[in-house]
């Protein structure tokens, strides 16, 4: 296994990298995710091949990826950090964001740029707070449905 860690741990990290925009903190959490995984599983990793043993540890990094997203995107409350520019490809964004309606992306803007609660956009818009929180929950599905395709 340690074999195993020294040769994958970088090119995994870097994989995990451009899975999360650049994300150092989140890349490496799936990374050591992904490891303990495969120490969990050793009786059964150990006796693959080194390219099924690869395989396995980048197929095991994109799954965790894809369930952390989910659930974050079921998390009414969860803020995902967009706001720091450099964690994100500003050309990437701006395209997904293309798919959202205009009242969509106007509570992206007072929500994931300004940094509004859903109670101060509830009262700015004169909607009811839930609501507000009802409709980033769908927002954020969407987008994550469309980044993932």
């Amino acid at each position: 296994m340690d074999k195993l860690y020294t040769d994958y741990y970088e090119k995994l990290f870097w994989f995990c990298m451009r899975l999360t925009q650049n994300n150092k903190e989140s890349a490496e959490d799936i990374v050591q995710e992904t490891f303990m995984r495969a120490l969990q599983n050793a009786h059964i990793f150990l006796g693959m091949h080194e390219m099924q043993q690869r395989s396995w540890l980048y197929k095991t990094a994109k799954n965790i990826f894809i369930d952390t997203t989910r659930r974050m995107a079921n998390m009414p409350d969860m803020v995902m950090d967009v706001s720091k520019e450099e964690d994100f490809d500003a050309v990437g964004v701006e395209e997904l964001l293309q798919i959202l309606t205009k009242e969509e992306r106007l509570l992206y803007h007072m929500r994931y740029e300004l940094g509004y609660h859903s109670k101060e956009i509830g009262e700015k818009l004169a909607i009811p707070a839930s609501t507000i929180r009802t409709k980033l929950v769908v927002l954020r599905k969407k987008l994550l449905k469309r980044y993932l395709e």
